[in-house]
């Protein structure tokens, strides 16, 4: 073992260091007299092992004085010290403990950072700022005791401490940086000071062992990734002055099952809640008005969604693989859903749109194969965007689509095989449908309904149907209503009306009739081609011609003399 004894005054820097003869092989040394230790003055003095400063002289050790000295495992430092610039310590990776004196007032940044055999460590009690990277990767630190006279621990302070378990922040802390604790991931208790008014983005991040938390009444902003990957969480108390919620703050909590949000939330940020795939339920308090994308994206354990605050967006990506959803509001405040907003949701039945919805974006229902029933309360004001209803969903069958008396359309689709267009007639119907009923499942056998005394409903339903781009009918109170069937190739539109007088009544057969007659005009050759192109539409006797109609879709006037029996056409489905 060699000692080397440096004496003098001022500031020892590298140079003197350096000159000493022998300095490459010495383990230890003793600092007497000088005030100061320069910068770097023994970094990467990897053979150093123990580091001693005599007689209260030295009141500062500048930048990175004993950086990389790998083999250093002690250090004494004196009462007179005041001052300990960035990196003085850093990579002083056999470090095992170490007392700060309560003479220090000041710390910089990064001074213990990856001393990764530092288990304990006494910090000075006259500091009031825990710089930032101070014990980052500290990764033996297994506990800590934060001084009553600190007021702010800045980012990265102790991330990295994997082996820190408990944590109490004092009630003078009211500052925290973003990441200060962040992958700690033994850390399993934590206090949070009372004085914090604002938890810091990522603070608690990759804490994998934490199991609960308590966000205390004094706090209002929840900040972006707080407690991301944090999977072993399962319970979160949050005070009741947080207004702000940010991006990801509880993003793949695998084990949250239930968390209530305050009522004094108001804005709750993107992907909140991405991939928390425990979380069954939720509500959305009642004074939230803004929700961002993704949130909750991938909740495969979601069942049921409550929405009271008054939100104008469902965002894009809402509820995207909520592969178990089956109830959800949407307010009567929402304008918009946005893209894919329920793409993947495999188990939701149904879905009610209120009449302040503008706009439907692209893919917003897509892969929805349970979804049986949607109802859009103001069908005509609602641009809907192509694909929104794209992909296995399995709509079948139509009750109140243009129900007049109320203004209440619930519009159910099933299969067809390409983009559904409506007559020219009706464009004011297309501009919102076309292109958006595409791919969806094959129908199953509807219900019969009990239908209400004088219950009669404007309805629209498709089918699949032999080299048919769609099918689909229309009836009402004004007039029966017709059938409209859409073929490939020239002379493809087809129409039929029910009979004379015929009641209109959701999903209860009906007399259909074609709208052509024999002889001149396209696809009107024979009654062979007729039958043909119209298989799915009407049913006629091979004896009897189909009737005629007026060229004009939806009048309720037909020359009786024009059709024959109409006993001998079938009753069908609409």
């Amino acid at each position: 073992m060699t000692t080397i004894i440096f004496t003098g005054t001022g500031n020892l820097d590298k140079q003197t260091v350096d000159a000493i003869p022998n300095i490459e092989t010495a383990t230890k040394v003793i600092i007497e007299g000088y005030e100061s230790i320069g910068y770097s003055a023994f970094s990467d003095r990897t053979n150093l092992t123990e580091v001693t400063i005599y007689n209260n002289s030295v009141t500062t050790i500048y930048n990175a004085v004993f950086l990389g000295c790998s083999g250093l495992t002690k250090i004494t430092m004196p009462n007179s010290l005041t001052t300990i610039y960035d990196s003085a310590f850093f990579g002083c990776s056999s470090l095992t403990t170490i007392t700060i004196p309560n003479s220090v007032t000041t710390m910089e940044h990064s001074v213990f950072r990856d001393c990764s055999s530092l288990t304990f460590i006494q910090l000075s009690n006259a500091i009031s700022i825990i710089n930032y990277n101070t014990f980052y990767g500290c990764s033996s630190l297994s506990s800590i005791t934060i001084p009553v006279s600190v007021e702010t621990i800045d980012a990265a302070a102790f991330r990295g401490c994997i082996s820190l378990v408990t944590v109490t922040i004092p009630d003078n802390v009211t500052t925290m940086g973003d990441s200060a604790f962040r992958e700690c991931s033994n850390l399993s208790s934590v206090t949070i000071s009372q004085s914090l008014t604002t938890i810091s983005g990522s603070l608690f991040y990759g804490c994998t062992s934490l199991e609960t938390i308590t966000i205390p009444d004094f706090v209002t902003t929840i900040g972006d990734y707080v407690f991301q990957s944090c999977t072993s969480l399962t319970s979160v108390t949050i005070g009741n002055s947080v207004t702000t919620i940010a991006s990801g703050a509880f993003a793949y909590c695998s084990s949250l099952t239930t968390i209530t949000i305050p009522e004094s939330v108001i804005t709750m940020g993107d992907a909140m809640f991405y991939q928390c795939t425990s979380l069954s339920t939720i509500t959305i308090p009642k004074n939230v008005t803004s929700i961002g994308d993704y949130m909750f994206y991938g909740c495969s354990s979601l069942t049921s969604i409550t929405i009271d605050g008054p939100i104008t967006s469902i965002s894009n990506y809402f509820c995207l693989e909520c592969s178990l959803l089956n109830t959800i509001n949407i307010p009567e405040t929402v304008t918009s859903i946005g893209t894919a907003a329920f793409e993947g949701c495999l188990n939701l039945p149904s879905i009610t749109i209120p009449e302040s919805v503008e706009s439907i974006g692209s893919n917003a229902f897509v892969n929805c194969p349970e979804l049986i029933s949607v109802t859009i309360l103001d069908a005509f004001n609602t641009s809907v965007e192509t694909n929104s209803f794209d992909n296995y969903t399995n709509i079948s069958r139509s009750q109140n689509i243009f129900n007049k008396a109320n203004n209440s359309h619930t519009i159910i689709f099933c299969k067809v095989n390409n983009y559904a267009n409506l007559p020219d007639d009706w464009k004011m119907i297309s501009t919102y449908f076309q292109n958006v009923i595409y791919g969806c499942g094959e129908p199953p056998i509807p219900p019969t309904p009990t239908p209400t005394p004088n219950q009669q409903f404007d309805t629209i339903s498709f089918r699949r149907g032999s080299n048919s781009y769609g099918q689909f009918w229309f009836g009402g109170s004004t007039f029966p209503g017709f059938l409209y069937k859409k073929n490939m190739g020239v002379g493809g539109r087809r129409s039929t009306k029910f009979t004379p007088g015929g009641t209109t009544i959701c999903n209860q057969p009906g007399e259909l009739w074609n709208k052509y007659t024999p002889g001149a005009g396209v696809g009107a050759s024979s009654v062979a081609t007729r039958r043909a192109k119209m298989i799915h539409a009407t049913s006629c006797n091979r004896s009897q011609q189909c009737g005629k109609f007026l060229t004009q879709l939806g009048q309720n006037q037909i020359r009786v003399s024009q059709y024959n029996n109409p006993s001998s056409n079938l009753s069908v489905y609409p």
